[in-house]
């Protein structure tokens, strides 16, 4: 063979060689553009799918035995995601806030059909509040009755129960005001006798303002389930003791 024709096969084998490694690195570059592509939707699905940072739970193992007060708060971009309207009576037909979560809603029914059964005309007043909500009630609450007063009965943004739709504020038919004089209703005393049936609790009960934060409110009923609002509300003491007991 001569050394030109040698040469031209050499030059060949080469062009061959070049054509396969840019096959490959053609291949290689469209795997690691499908592989980012991938990636990055995740990323954005996770992004969108996260409607808010969880809300720290307890030791216990029980979504609805979450804490909060002044100093667990709430993240402000949390809401629930199983939110439903009781099919319950309201003291104002075009309130906002009548939303709860959903199992809590179904108790709520439960315990107004029991009440109404026994004459007893419940009403509610508010369940879930967002962030924004409780942050302008705040505001405006502050501006009419100043700071003292406010922060005796209500909960800074991020630190209101009313967020996590499980609480809500009742009161009835004869009785309409969220002041201490509900507790001389026969609605009240009803509640008292009830409530542990259908998982709730008075949440800021009488003389608790030291270890709940909040001064005594009748009306506020908070869901905690069967089994553990019957020991709160025989023991007569509060969730947050409740929780220390239970660690």
């Amino acid at each position: 063979m001569s050394s030109l024709s040698a040469r031209k096969q050499v030059r060949k084998r080469k062009k061959k060689m070049k054509k396969k490694a840019a096959v490959l690195i053609t291949v290689i570059l469209i795997l690691l553009s499908i592989l980012l592509i991938g990636t990055l939707s995740v990323s954005k699905a996770t992004v969108s799918n996260l409607d808010a940072k969880p809300i720290k739970h307890t030791s216990i193992d029980n979504k609805y035995m979450v804490l909060v007060n002044r100093k667990n708060k709430v993240d402000e971009k949390f809401y629930p995601k199983d939110l439903v309207i009781p099919n319950i009576k309201f003291l104002r037909s075009n309130s906002s806030n009548k939303y709860l979560s959903k199992d809590v809603a179904v108790q709520i029914e439960n315990l107004f059909n029991k009440a109404t059964s026994e004459n007893i005309n419940l009403r509610g007043v508010s369940g879930y509040r967002s962030y924004k909500y409780q942050k302008n009630l705040y505001k405006n609450n502050i501006r009419k009755s100043g700071e003292i007063q406010t922060n005796k009965y209500m909960a800074q943004p991020g630190t209101s129960e009313h967020q996590t739709g499980l609480a809500i504020d009742i009161l009835s038919s004869d009785y309409a005001s969220l002041d201490e004089g509900f507790e001389n209703t026969n609605a009240y005393r009803w509640l008292l006798k009830n409530i542990s049936e259908y998982g709730f609790i008075i949440r800021y009960p009488k003389g608790k303002q030291d270890i709940t934060g909040y001064a005594y409110e009748p009306w506020h009923l908070r869901y905690v389930g069967k089994q553990v609002a019957t020991e709160i509300n025989k023991k007569g003491i509060t969730l947050e003791e409740y929780l220390n007991e239970s660690k």
